[in-house]
């Protein structure tokens, strides 16, 4: 019986030192190697977009197996504007001298998915700016399944932000939408689902018909919409910390992109993530990282 009992002290003493070895392999809770997978990633992106003269991004997304934060790459839609095009209910005040038109994205076809560690959470900088009641949209942007266009579906899979690179390779701060189907050229009726549409929606034909372009806004009230654009940066958390303070699951949700910072709910998240955060932002002209403190 002794010898059991040293047995059994020996193997917890072995897995409580293994343990932290084995977390910091897998990349449990590893702000470092999330930033590293980023990068590479972010590298790749814009290296093709130099490469094939034309526009390339990292699009983040929730897994829906594992609920893990994925990445993979997006090109502007090779079918142009489809047949029903974004609204720009607030073109006076919009893009503030960008362009005005946006860019519908799909998926690259080949792409193999990147998936984050566990434990990460990770939320896109939208608005730099300071908070006053004047603000009218997040400062971070985290996952959401809501779709703006009328008609739409549920989203199968929840949508992060989007890191975009001209073809010059440089940083990207322009409106965008997701193509989910394909239509057809002259009567618009929706043929099949696009790559970034299986990724969003799933390959359910039954529900092909119900199934539309992903348009993101923020939707102030009913006639008052800004697009949302593409994103400068993000901030990397604990997620089991994040998720403690606002409520397990339903915390990674953004609500449908419209929560003012000025609410009181998204302020709260806001300012934890202010304070625990770990803010990255990319570097305008060469795409690199530039990790803050």
């Amino acid at each position: 019986m002794t010898e059991l009992l040293i047995v059994i002290g020996i193997i917890v003493l072995v897995l409580a030192v293994a343990m932290p070895a084995f977390n910091l392999i897998t990349g449990a809770k590893s702000n470092e190697i999330a930033i590293n997978q980023i990068s590479a990633f972010l590298a790749r992106a814009r290296n093709e977009a130099i490469g094939v003269q034309e526009p390339r991004g990292v699009f983040f997304y929730l897994d829906p197996r594992s609920q893990r934060v994925s990445m993979t790459i997006v090109r502007p839609s090779p079918d142009g504007l489809p047949p029903e095009t974004m609204p720009n209910r607030r073109a006076d005040r919009d893009d503030l001298g960008q362009p005005k038109d946006v860019i519908y994205l799909d998926a690259l076809v080949g792409v193999d998915p990147v998936l984050l560690p566990r434990g990460i959470g990770i939320q896109f900088i939208d608005d730099g700016g300071p908070r006053n009641s004047s603000v009218e949209t997040d400062r971070y942007i985290g996952f959401n399944s809501y779709n703006a266009h009328p008609g739409a579906r549920p989203l199968a899979a929840a949508y992060g932000g989007i890191i975009l690179f001209d073809a010059q390779g440089k940083l990207m701060h322009r409106r965008y939408a997701l193509q989910a189907v394909k239509h057809h050229p002259t009567t618009g009726a929706v043929l099949s689902y696009s790559p970034l549409g299986r990724l969003l929606y799933g390959d359910d034909e039954n529900l092909l018909a119900n199934t539309r372009d992903v348009w993101l806004v923020h939707r102030l009230d009913a006639n008052d919409w800004r697009g949302v654009k593409s994103q400068l940066g993000f901030v990397l958390f604990d997620l089991d910390a994040f998720k403690n303070q606002f409520g397990g699951d339903e915390a990674m949700s953004d609500w449908q992109i419209t929560q003012k910072g000025t609410l009181q709910a998204e302020r709260m998240k806001e300012d934890w993530l202010d304070a625990n955060a770990v803010p990255v932002l990319i570097n305008r002209y060469n795409g690199t990282i530039v990790k803050g403190e």
